[in-house]
């Protein structure tokens, strides 16, 4: 058995009592099967919602490849996050982001960040720039962007100009550069 924190980036359901989750952790993305989440008397104390931040435990991989979810403890829901339209497209963005990432040695990193935006999500931040700072993050740790490269003198004061002022249009024109950059890289 082995324990980490994840958050939830998917879940679906499997067979009739089944579950499907995809979670991203400190070592990367998982995927586990969770028998029995849809019965009444189910052993899991969370949800496994997406956004979710859990503390699981687990088994190595089965017969069938999957590995097993043995029980989840519900460390953090972001629940008004859930309330804010521009709050969760801003977090189904970053999900959406994640969910392909391989993983790397900058797995922990992401992680940190990931859950660093959904809790400044859930708690009323601004949305486009929680979602420029993740997207600074994470592409900054991939390697995607170099701000000390001759290249990105543009960008980078997109990113001095976004933290400055409160400007809606710079955060706009940043995140549209950035998601750009990403596309291009992936």
């Amino acid at each position: 058995m082995k324990k980490i924190k994840c958050i939830v980036i998917r879940k679906q359901r499997f067979r009739e009592t089944s579950a499907l989750i995809k979670v991203l952790t400190p070592e990367g993305i998982m995927d586990f099967a969770v028998r029995g989440f849809y019965r009444k008397k189910s052993m899991f104390n969370s949800h496994l919602e997406p956004f979710s931040i859990n503390e699981i435990e687990f088994r190595k991989r089965n017969r069938d490849g999957l590995q097993t979810l043995h029980s989840a403890v519900l460390q953090y829901y972001p629940e008004h996050l859930l309330k804010k339209t521009s709050s969760i497209e801003t977090a189904y963005a970053i999900l959406k982001i994640i969910r392909n990432i391989h993983n790397t040695d900058t797995s922990e990193r992401i992680f940190e960040f990931t859950v660093a935006a959904v809790r400044a999500l859930n708690e009323d931040a601004d949305a486009k720039k929680t979602y420029a700072k993740f997207l600074i993050r994470f592409m900054l740790a991939e390697g995607i962007i170099n701000l000390d490269s001759g290249e990105n003198i543009q960008l980078k004061k997109g990113i001095i100009d976004l933290f400055k002022d409160k400007n809606e249009h710079s955060s706009e024109t940043l995140i549209i550069n950035l998601e750009r950059n990403l596309q291009m890289y992936g």
